[in-house]
């Protein structure tokens, strides 16, 4: 089964690696954040994903596609370590079923 990722920070120099483990393990990046442009790099791994400058855009996106009945399976967390609190709870808040410091670690149960 194809799982549905959401990436936050994919400006990073981890990022690109975050993106082909969602890749290699046949999921799906959905949409992806990052204050800086990354689109190239995203575009390489995930051609159809959304992809957003405004942390505000980009939420009001996931609320969007929820009530339009898409889960949001996974939150690959890539930015500076001082957002990785909000940004788990901002996949909790979501209802993730997981959320991740980085993709295939340890990870927080819902």
């Amino acid at each position: 089964m194809q799982n549905l990722v959401y990436n936050l920070g994919v400006g990073g120099y981890i990022a690109h690696r975050h993106m082909k483990a969602i890749k290699d393990t046949g999921h799906n990046l959905v949409a992806a954040f990052d204050k800086n442009d990354s689109v190239g790099v995203i575009d390489s791994y995930f051609p159809n994903a959304d992809f957003f400058i405004e942390f505000e855009r980009f939420d009001r996106h996931v609320e969007k596609l929820k009530r339009e009945g898409t889960s949001m399976d996974y939150v690959a967390v890539c930015s500076p370590n001082y957002l990785h609190d909000a940004h788990i709870r901002f996949g909790l808040r979501h209802q993730a079923r997981y959320s991740r410091k980085t993709f295939g670690a340890q990870s927080l149960e819902c």
